[in-house]
């Protein structure tokens, strides 16, 4: 971890920032406020008390090499920080599949991608979540955060959550407390689906179940049963796609399981 200092404010993060990571920061402000704010890739964004300081997590999308601009306010006080983002080093997957892998979507995949858009849109502003996140799943890791997908020899896209092997009915469990702002039935990309909100900007999104045992406007608590692992929607197989949605951007969901329990403060202080 390091510490830069500018216009009175220190703020701590850690030394070395890779693209598709989730940023922990802590501000330290000159003056004192309910909660300090700020601005970080174009948008607003709050920054919680927590031990004296002020905290967020923040997402760092994934796409290479950058130089990010962070402004924090307290008060009438504002200062901007620059962080170094460097490329990482993330692996190529290269299948060989049936062509109707490639072929372009049907019309319903664009009015699914309305619903899921419209359910991360409805998140809570206040933190729901109290603990450290849980492993969705018992599974093997099978395919990583980052990876760029090739199918056929062509680039089709990057893999935006992780991949957990799995057999058709193992559970799949709440990474935290949350709502579930949408439990969708069989989409055409991710099969039978659910979208949880964690409050904040935070969300954890489960692929191709065989099952749903949740429903949207579900209080969920951490641990809980979502469904079971399936080969539903645009798969070759069964598995569990466990995604997490930051502030807009995805992020990489081992980030979040690692988190220590210092980086939930924030959200355990606003619930008080």
């Amino acid at each position: 971890m390091i510490t830069e200092r500018a216009s009175g404010f220190a703020l701590t993060r850690p030394a070395s920032v890779q693209d598709g990571s989730i940023l922990p920061i802590s501000v330290a402000a000159p003056v004192t406020c309910p909660e300090a704010e700020g601005e970080w890739l174009d948008r607003d964004i709050r920054i919680l008390p927590a031990h004296g300081t002020y905290q967020a997590l923040l997402p760092v999308p994934l796409g290479g090499a950058a130089n990010l601009s962070l402004v924090v306010r307290c008060g009438r006080r504002a200062a901007r920080f620059r962080i170094p983002v460097h490329e990482g080093t993330y692996p190529d997957s290269k299948l060989s599949v049936d062509s109707k892998f490639s072929r372009p979507p049907p019309p319903r995949a664009a009015v699914e991608q309305q619903a899921i858009s419209r359910a991360y849109a409805s998140g809570s502003r206040e933190p729901l979540w109290h603990e450290a996140f849980l492993r969705p799943t018992a599974g093997e890791e099978s395919s990583p955060y980052g990876v760029r997908r090739m199918f056929n020899n062509q680039i089709q896209s990057r893999h935006y959550g992780l991949d957990y092997e799995g057999n058709v009915g193992d559970p799949i469990l709440a990474a935290n407390d949350g709502v579930v702002v949408l439990a969708g039935p069989d989409y055409f990309w991710t099969g039978n689906c659910v979208f949880v909100d964690h409050g904040n900007g935070l969300f954890t999104v489960y692929f191709h179940m065989s099952k749903l045992q949740v429903k949207t406007g579900d209080r969920v608590k951490r641990g809980q049963l979502l469904g079971l692992i399936g080969a539903t929607g645009r798969v070759t197989g069964p598995h569990l796609h466990f995604g997490v949605k930051l502030l807009g951007q995805y992020v990489s969901p081992n980030d979040l399981l690692h988190l220590p329990a210092s980086a939930v403060e924030p959200a355990v202080s606003a619930a008080r």
